[in-house]
C-alpha cells in the first residue's frame, strides 16, 4: 500500500477504510475518505438497489464462481482545499484507489464508484447526507469521467444502501483511523447553518463560438462520444459566466470574457442524466483557427460547422441549444428553454 493513504486494514490485506492521499488536476493535493465493500458478481453488474454484499474479505486468490468485485465510497471532507473537489477529478482520484489500494485480482471494470456528501463536506454541507453513483468508463489505462452521468441515488435507497454496506458515519470511520474530526458546517466562521436542505441541481455553462463564416465551434471530449459546445459543468462557489470562461480557457487554450446571455436551458432528469441547468454565453468570433490550443486530455479534436449541419455532429437536445443561441445573437434576445424547447417569453439581453 502507498504511504499517502491511511489505511484500516483486516488482517488479510482487504482494505475496509482509508484516507486518500493524491494530486488533484486543478493543483495541490485533495484528499478524502474511502470505504471499501467487497461485492459479487451480481452487485457490480445489477441496479444498485438490488445489489447484495457479502461480508468476506477482499484477496488475490481466484473465485471459480466468477469475478468479484468492489464497491468504493469516497466522502469529501470539508477541510480539503478549496477548489479540489471529488465530482471535479474523478479520473484523479479513482486512478490513485487503483494504484493505491485495490488487490490485484479486482479488475478496474469490476469496481463500482460512488461519492458521498453531507454535513462533514464542503458541497452541499447542510444535507441531508446524499451518494452520487458515478460512471467513469476505462480506456485500458486509466478512468475517464463523464460528469453527465452522475446519477444522484434517491434518499431512500441510498439510507438502504448505507445500512446494507455497514457505512460507518465519517466521523466515526475518521477516528478508528487516528484522523481528526470533519469540521462541521457553519462552524468555520465563513459560513451561516441554512435550516432545511436545499435541492441539488447540476449547472453547466458553454459558449457560443463562431468563425466568421458563422460556423460554430464544437469539441469532441476524449472521455466520451460525439462533439458538444465548448463549456462545462460549473464548480462549487463559481458563477456559470466566470465557468464558462474557465472552461474554454482550459479547453481551447484562449482567453474570452462572456458576453451576452443567450440561453438558459433546463434539462429535466432522464435515465441516468440528472436534472440541470444549462447556460450559454455569447463567447464572439475566432478570426484565426491557428489561435486555438486544444487541451488533449480533454479534447480530441474541433470542428467550425455551419448551423444546417449541427444535427451531424451534436445530439438533438445540444443541437436544438445550439440553434437557439445562434438565433439568440441575432435577435439580440435571450431565451429560456426546457429540454431545448423554447418557453414562455424571451427577455431582451
Amino acid at each position: 500500500m502507498n504511504d499517502t493513504a491511511t489505511a484500516q486494514q483486516d488482517p488479510t490485506g482487504y482494505t475496509a477504510a482509508a484516507v486518500l492521499r493524491w494530486s488533484h488536476r486543478r493543483g495541490g493535493e485533495a484528499h478524502c475518505l474511502l470505504q471499501l465493500r467487497r461485492a459479487t458478481p451480481h452487485a457490480v453488474d445489477a441496479p444498485l438497489i438490488d445489489a447484495p454484499l457479502t461480508d468476506a474479505p477482499l484477496t488475490d486468490a481466484p473465485d471459480t464462481d466468477g469475478p468479484d468485485g468492489l464497491v468504493v465510497v469516497a466522502s469529501e471532507l470539508r477541510d480539503n482545499p478549496w477548489g479540489l473537489w471529488l465530482t471535479d477529478d474523478v479520473p484523479g482520484w479513482t486512478g490513485a484507489v487503483l494504484d493505491q489500494l485495490v488487490p490485484r485480482s479486482v479488475a478496474p471494470d469490476r469496481i463500482r464508484w460512488l461519492a458521498r456528501h453531507g454535513w462533514y463536506s464542503t458541497y452541499d454541507p447542510a444535507g441531508p447526507e446524499t451518494l452520487t453513483e458515478l460512471e467513469p468508463d476505462w480506456d485500458g489505462h486509466r478512468f475517464v469521467d463523464d460528469m453527465h452521468r452522475h446519477r444522484l441515488v434517491p434518499d431512500d435507497q441510498a439510507r438502504e444502501l448505507a445500512a446494507r454496506w455497514r457505512l460507518e458515519p465519517v466521523d466515526v470511520a475518521l477516528a478508528a483511523l487516528g484522523q481528526p474530526a470533519p469540521r462541521r458546517f457553519g462552524t468555520d466562521g465563513q459560513t451561516d447553518l441554512v435550516a432545511a436542505p436545499l435541492p441539488r441541481r447540476r449547472i453547466a455553462a458553454a459558449m457560443l463560438l463562431t468563425d466568421p463564416a458563422g460556423a460554430m465551434l464544437v469539441v469532441e471530449p476524449t472521455y466520451k462520444q460525439g462533439f458538444e459546445i465548448p463549456g462545462g459543468v460549473v464548480e462549487d462557489g463559481e458563477s456559470p459566466r466566470t465557468g464558462a470562461a474557465r472552461e474554454v480557457t482550459e479547453e481551447l487554450g484562449i482567453t474570452r470574457t462572456p458576453g451576452a446571455l443567450l440561453v438558459i436551458d433546463h434539462v429535466p432528469a432522464a435515465g441516468r442524466r440528472t436534472e440541470g441547468l444549462v447556460v450559454v454565453f455569447d463567447g464572439g468570433q475566432v478570426d484565426d483557427p491557428a489561435t486555438l490550443v486544444l487541451a488533449r486530455d480533454e479534447l480530441r479534436s474541433y470542428a467550425f460547422v455551419a448551423p444546417d449541419r449541427l444535427g451531424e455532429y451534436l445530439p438533438a437536445l445540444q443541437t436544438r441549444r445550439a440553434l437557439a443561441a445562434l438565433h439568440a445573437r441575432a435577435e439580440r434576445a435571450a431565451v429560456y428553454l426546457e429540454d431545448g424547447h423554447p418557453t414562455g417569453e424571451t427577455p431582451p439581453v
